[in-house]
């Protein structure tokens, strides 16, 4: 597994087995290793996601193709 990733006071991490189960309460069955979290100012916020990848690049935000 990776290691937590922070960024500029949003880390993001693997999901716990609380996280897990909270999604999984709220979504019906979630595979674990779907369950990612992004934590900032002491807070943690479950997301789910097929997979997350993060680069780093020095292009301004406007220049995102989303």
């Amino acid at each position: 597994m990776v290691a937590t990733i922070t960024l500029k006071g949003l880390a993001v991490d693997h999901g716990t087995a609380e996280d897990v189960a909270a999604v999984s309460a709220a979504f019906g069955e979630v595979a674990s290793d779907h369950v990612f979290a992004l934590l900032s100012q002491g807070r943690r916020y479950p997301i789910v996601a097929v997979a997350c990848q993060i680069s780093e690049n020095g292009e301004d935000i406007f220049d995102s193709p989303f």
